[in-house]
């Protein structure tokens, strides 16, 4: 599940990743701000778009490929901005999805507008990695791998990106499995623009 927030004119919010073998494939906006809208499209293997408009929008689809390429889409369904909770669950050997034109502003904007969340389980131990590229070049960045199976919450990692030094950083660890995970990455400098996030995660 990956935090993010739509608004106008910045670009739409995309999310890719490749499907393996035959199964279903949902996206669903499962949280967002009061009186939200969110325009949810999909594109598989470059196929006419499908699309869901609402508070709460929602695509399943199934497929019958042995690989597909699917790119989704969120466009704020008015010039309000509206952060949302987006789920994805798809067949996968090896899971990665990528996010690009998220946004990555700094303060004193919400963490929505600063912070690029996500979640996942672990089936079995394996490599996590995360390859993020942001601009601009001042943002001072902060990445925070938690443990989020128990009560009390572990944190596994922190690791800051110095402005100017780290624009494009790779990270890798290997986690245990059978283990919910938080990634949150933070813009923790001063506004100067609305920065503009590309990250991929990873695990195999």
């Amino acid at each position: 599940m990956v935090d993010s927030a739509l608004d106008f004119p910045h670009p739409s919010r995309v999310f890719t990743f490749t499907s393996d073998g035959p199964g279903a494939v949902t996206a669903q906006i499962v949280a967002s701000s009061p009186m939200a809208s969110t325009d949810l499209c999909v594109i598989v293997d470059g196929s006419s778009p499908q699309c869901d408009l609402g508070a709460t929008p929602q695509l399943t689809l199934i497929t019958t490929s042995a690989h597909s390429r699917w790119e989704f889409t969120l466009v704020a369904g008015t010039a309000a901005a509206a952060p949302v909770d987006v789920q994805f669950s798809w067949p996968t050997d090896n899971p990665s999805i990528t996010v690009s034109h998220a946004r990555f502003q700094g303060y004193p904007n919400p963490d929505s507008l600063r912070t690029l969340s996500a979640t996942f389980k672990t089936r079995a131990a394996g490599a996590f990695s995360v390859v993020a590229a942001w601009l601009p070049a001042s943002a001072e960045a902060t990445l925070t791998v938690t443990n989020l199976s128990s009560r009390r919450q572990t944190a596994v990692d922190e690791i800051a990106y110095p402005a100017g030094s780290s624009l494009s950083p790779t990270y890798t660890r290997v986690l245990k499995g059978g283990q919910s995970y938080g990634v949150d990455l933070f813009n923790g400098s001063p506004d100067g623009a609305r920065g503009d996030l590309e990250a991929t995660i990873s695990f195999q």
